[in-house]
This record gives C-alpha cells, sequence and structure tokens, in this order.
C-alpha cells in the first residue's frame, strides 16, 4: 500500500457517518486489480445509501453522481469508482427523497424583519444598496454598499426580529479588489452581483450595468482571508459555456444541490440587466468549477434562455384571478424583453428541496421611450428617463422543480425548455390603479429587486430600498425564513 492509498484509507476509516452511531457507516478501503477505488460499508439490510465526498472539511459533503446503492441483506453496501481524482473524505449518508418545496411552505417559515442600518462612514454606506449578500459561517450578513463604492461591510442581524435595525459589524471593506475586466474603459458602473461563502473563500460576481455593446466581460473572482480585508483577491474570469454570456452568468450565486458537489463549487446566473438583449429572455442557471485555465472556468448549464426564440415560458400565477386578470390574462402571461429575474436559488434541505426566483414582470400595454410616450395609461413607477415602460407591473414567484433541472444537467432536454411548477403573485400594481395590492408579506413598490441567500435551513431576502434608513435614503429591508 503506498502512502496516498494509507493516508486515504485513514481519511475514510476515521469514520464519518452521516447519521451518528446508528447510521450508515464506511467500514473499509481496497484498490482494485483494475486501479479503481473500493469503498465499502454497512447499513440497515435494504437501506438506499449515498457515498458522499468533500476535498475540504469546511465545505459541505456532496453526493457523488449515480451513487445509490441498496444495502444487501446483510446490510453490505459497495461501491467501485475511478481512482483519479478521488482523494479526500468520504462518508455514506441515507439516500432521501425529498419533497419539492411550495411557496406556502416558505412563506409559513417567516420569522420576522430587520433593516439594514445607513452605517455611514465618509461616503461608505448601504443607502442605496442593491441587497447583494452572502450570509457567513457566523450567522452574520456580507452586504454590498452603495453602488458608486466598490465597499461591502459585515451586517449582524438584531436578535429581535421586530423590523428593527441590524448593526454592522467591522470596517468598510472590498473583496473585489476593485477588479474590473481586461480593456475596460467605463468608469465605476461594473457592480458586484453576487456573493458566496465557500469554506474560507467568497466567491463573487461582477457585472456590466449597462452592457449595450454586447461584450462578454470577465465576471468571476474570489476573495480568501478575514473580513478585515486583509485577504487575497483573485479574478475575473470568463466562463467557458457556450451559453454562458457575461449577461448571462456574472449575477445571483447560489450553493449547489448535493447532487452537483463536489465537482461544482457554486451555481451562476444573470437575468434582466440593461443594454443587449441576450441575458433579458428569462431565468438562468450554470454551476461553475472555479478552477481557472486560461482565464476561464468550467460551467454546466442548468437553465438558459439565450434568445427571444427561447425566452421563457408563458405562465400565470395561481391566485392572478381578479377581475382585471380575468379579462386580461392572455396578454399578460407572456415574457416582456423588460421583466427581470432579480434572484435564484436553489433550496436544498434533509427532505425538501426547490429552485426559486422572484420576477416582477410588466402589465397592460409595454413600450420604450420617455413615460409620457405612453399608448395608454401612464408607468407608476417613472423614474423620469427614456427606457422600457408598463401600464402597471406585478412581483412573482416562480418555483422550479429541481429534478427538472438535473434532466437539462444530464443533457435529456434542452436548457430553454423549463417552466415554473409553481408561480404566485406576491404584489400588484394594476394598470389604472394608485396603489399595490399585497399577496404576502412583500411591501413597498411591485417592481422591487430581491436578493437572497440560503444556508443552514436559513433562508433570507434583502428588498432593495425597503427601510427609509433617513429622510434621504433608503436602505434594504431584509426578511428571515426558517425553510424546513
Amino acid at each position: 500500500m503506498n502512502h496516498w492509498h494509507t493516508t486515504l484509507a485513514a481519511v475514510v476509516l476515521s469514520g464519518l457517518p452521516a447519521f451518528g452511531e446508528t447510521g450508515p457507516v464506511l467500514t473499509g478501503v481496497s484498490l482494485t486489480a483494475g486501479r479503481e477505488l473500493r469503498i465499502d460499508g454497512l447499513a440497515s439490510a435494504g437501506l438506499a445509501c449515498m457515498l458522499q465526498r468533500t476535498s475540504d472539511l469546511t465545505i459541505p459533503f456532496g453526493d457523488l453522481t449515480e451513487s445509490r446503492k441498496v444495502a444487501d441483506g446483510d446490510g453490505n453496501v459497495t461501491w467501485t469508482i475511478p481512482l483519479a481524482g478521488t482523494a479526500g473524505f468520504f462518508r455514506i449518508s441515507a439516500s432521501v427523497e425529498r419533497q419539492l418545496l411550495t411557496w406556502t411552505d416558505l412563506e409559513a417559515g417567516l420569522l420576522g424583519t430587520f433593516a439594514v442600518p445607513l452605517a455611514e462612514d465618509g461616503d461608505h454606506r448601504f443607502g442605496y444598496s442593491s441587497g447583494v449578500h452572502a450570509q457567513l459561517g457566523n450567522g452574520d450578513l456580507l452586504v454590498v454598499g452603495h453602488p458608486y463604492f466598490d465597499r461591502q461591510a459585515e451586517v449582524a442581524l438584531p436578535e429581535t426580529l421586530d423590523g428593527r435595525e441590524g448593526t454592522r459589524v467591522g470596517p468598510w471593506i472590498d473583496i473585489t479588489a476593485g477588479l474590473l475586466p481586461q480593456g475596460w474603459e467605463d468608469g465605476p458602473a461594473y457592480l458586484v452581483g453576487g456573493l458566496l461563502e465557500v469554506g474560507d473563500h467568497i466567491h463573487f460576481t461582477k457585472y456590466q450595468w449597462y452592457n449595450g455593446s454586447g461584450a462578454d466581460w470577465q465576471t468571476q473572482g474570489v476573495y480568501q482571508g478575514g473580513y478585515d480585508g486583509g485577504g487575497t483577491t483573485s479574478g475575473m474570469w470568463t466562463v467557458d459555456n457556450p451559453y454562458a454570456h457575461h449577461s448571462r452568468v456574472g449575477g445571483y450565486l447560489s450553493s449547489p444541490p448535493a447532487a452537483l458537489q463536489p465537482e461544482w463549487t457554486y451555481l451562476a446566473g444573470l437575468s434582466g440587466i440593461s443594454g443587449a438583449a441576450l441575458g433579458r429572455w428569462g431565468p438562468n442557471l450554470f454551476a461553475i468549477d472555479p478552477t481557472p485555465s486560461d482565464g476561464a472556468v468550467r460551467a454546466a448549464t442548468l437553465m438558459c434562455h439565450d434568445s427571444e426564440a427561447h425566452q421563457a415560458p408563458d405562465v400565470l400565477a395561481s391566485n392572478a384571478s381578479s377581475d382585471w386578470w380575468v379579462a386580461n390574462r392572455p396578454g399578460n402571461q407572456q415574457w416582456w424583453i423588460a421583466n427581470k429575474v432579480t434572484d435564484l436559488k436553489w433550496i436544498e434541505t434533509d427532505t425538501r428541496h426547490a429552485v426559486v426566483g422572484f420576477v416582477y414582470r410588466g402589465l397592460g400595454r409595454t413600450w420604450y421611450g420617455l413615460n409620457e410616450a405612453s399608448p395608454g395609461l401612464p408607468d407608476p413607477y417613472d423614474d423620469g428617463g427614456s427606457g422600457f415602460h408598463a401600464e402597471g407591473w406585478a412581483l412573482e414567484v416562480w418555483i422550479y422543480d429541481p429534478e427538472d433541472l438535473m434532466t437539462v444537467y444530464r443533457r435529456e432536454r434542452e436548457p430553454w425548455s423549463l417552466a415554473p411548477v409553481e408561480v404566485v403573485l406576491l404584489s400588484e400594481r394594476l394598470p389604472g390603479v394608485d396603489h399595490e395590492t399585497y399577496h404576502s408579506f412583500f411591501a413597498g413598490p411591485a417592481r422591487t429587486e430581491l436578493k437572497t441567500s440560503f444556508r443552514n435551513n436559513r433562508w433570507i431576502i434583502l428588498q432593495e430600498g425597503g427601510y427609509a434608513a433617513n429622510e434621504w435614503e433608503n436602505t434594504p429591508m431584509g426578511y428571515v425564513i426558517d425553510v424546513p
């Protein structure tokens, strides 16, 4: 037995049962005559098991793809896997058939709300923050600040979730180190689109706010170190996948499900940014291996709407039943180029899962130009500029079945063929109505940006501009949900 094999055997036999001493355990490892790795385990007779691996104990274990095995009558279960790339920590987990989460499940888990403080320090503050954030291992959040300044800061949630402010912890830092794409000449309009802590790394994405030329800029980066700003930043990298253009992959980040670990470290996507219409046709999501090679990282496609021909499907929210909706359904079920997916997360617990996205969409007649050029009623959320407008707006949650995304991953169906299994109307500002109607716990405009994070069954949603921090500036309002 060589040194590598001895080390691996010690790791395996050290015992990392997924469910304690009474659960399935690894009992041995050996090298076959064909130079493959054989791993043996013991479980209850007939128990379905998965072999799990991680390269680092600070990173969650993930199921090895297609490793589901059933223990025989004596409780024995065996895997034989290729030797290459298998060094690491292994354990057995009982295979779980997860049920699909519904919006009712998620809504019922609301624990309360909090506000992101202004936390002003010179120019740096959370005023006008987009709400992009990561949940940290200590329970705090790392939240982006004002978009004019590349800074982030740690926020501790209040003990009582009754809408009171959290507290800024530590200094304002820039984990992106001001990195910009090669050849960039457009000033500071390159924004942080996503943050995700994995082990002792913070992965981040950045994107061009207005990508009129459709350039495929570098979007991926990583920071390693403490939140005092003294760490090391690496990047930026493009994504080596024909669908993963800057405008489809430079935004929201998510942890991958167990079925995609450890090969893929995180998920990334982007939808609806201004400029060329390359990423404006529906939700996009990719699995990312952040190991760079020749300036790019690998990606697998999970969902993509890359063109008008492949736009998101027609949908109608299950609770869109008012007289207006009954009279206007056909034209308001179709995707419109100025609809936006503000966030998309793969949520997975021991027993439940779903891929959950937030979408705001235009209602009634739509147009491009100034608000006064309306073919009918004015846009209730006119910002005074030329752009896309609608007579009304709706905020929706779209829930996908993760198994559908896995069929795309296995290349069994096209990435633009997916449809949400549940769509729920959360708030609306109907054409000609002078107020919002709320169908859930969100307040404020129906055209609103929601950014989320998920970790250890805790789902946090930050609503951009949801809290009046002072007379002049708003900061994000936070919602904390316990996911079953």
